[in-house]
């Protein structure tokens, strides 16, 4: 690297750096109850199922460089719900993004994690156990098999075993609560009450207050639109309704 690039390199950085600790990102409200970061993580996982290129771009530029790691996972994650291409597509924006406006190389943030089937089909069941809790676990299982038993395998062994219990690295963050929140914020933009439920119920298994979860609900018409707004409200208030009556 000459000089006069690195020179322009470090400018950029030093823009970015004061963009993000200087500034909050424009959608997070000072009553979140997520810590700063957690909710950019949620809302980067919105804008990646939605396909907000544009988006993605500048809620990586708020959130604080010890996150980037974890903001890729948060990205990796979402192809489980909407497919590979939006995700190769945010990834890719986020790289070149990245490249421009970041001193860390991109190569440093991502890693390849390769585990032996017998560890993920065990990991993926030990995940399903804490998000979904023994027994609905046991009646998850049967129903999926009795749809397919190739998608109940898939989402044990692939989706739980393989992609959310993938370890951070850093120990700044509750990553299995986040997982779950940030499902829920891709959700919640793609009208499939039965899985949302399922990931409101796990996010709060996970550690998350009521409190936490409803603010990442409420803030999907940013997202996704005031009619997706209705949707995961309407979802949300049913579920707490029959939640309190227990």
């Amino acid at each position: 690297m000459n000089n006069l690039t690195r020179t322009r390199r470090l400018l950029c950085v030093g823009r970015c750096f004061s963009h993000q600790y200087q500034a909050k990102h424009p959608w997070i409200t000072d009553d979140s109850p997520l810590q700063k970061n957690e909710n950019i993580l949620t809302i980067l996982a919105a804008n990646t199922a939605a396909g907000n290129l544009s988006q993605i771009t500048t809620d990586w530029s708020y959130l604080d460089h010890p996150y980037h790691k974890i903001g890729i996972e948060v990205v990796l994650q979402t192809h489980l719900n909407v497919g590979f291409p939006r995700v190769i597509n945010a990834l890719a924006t986020l790289r070149e993004f990245h490249k421009r406006k970041f001193e860390t190389d991109w190569s440093d943030l991502i890693k390849f994690t390769d585990d032996p089937i017998g560890d993920v089909k065990q990991k993926g069941k030990e995940a399903m156990s804490v998000v979904y809790g023994e027994q609905v676990y046991d009646k998850l299982q049967e129903k999926m098999n009795s749809i397919h038993p190739e998608l109940a395998a898939w989402t044990q062994q692939y989706g739980y075993g393989t992609v959310l219990c993938r370890k951070s690295e850093q120990n700044i963050i509750d990553v299995v609560k986040i997982r779950e929140l940030c499902t829920v914020s891709a959700l919640c933009g793609m009208n499939v009450s039965p899985q949302l439920v399922s990931h409101i119920r796990g996010s709060l298994r996970a550690g998350a207050t009521r409190e936490q979860v409803e603010h990442v609900i409420n803030q999907t018409h940013l997202i996704w639109g005031d009619e997706a707004q209705e949707q995961a409200h309407a979802v949300w208030c049913t579920f707490d309704r029959a939640r309190g009556a227990l």
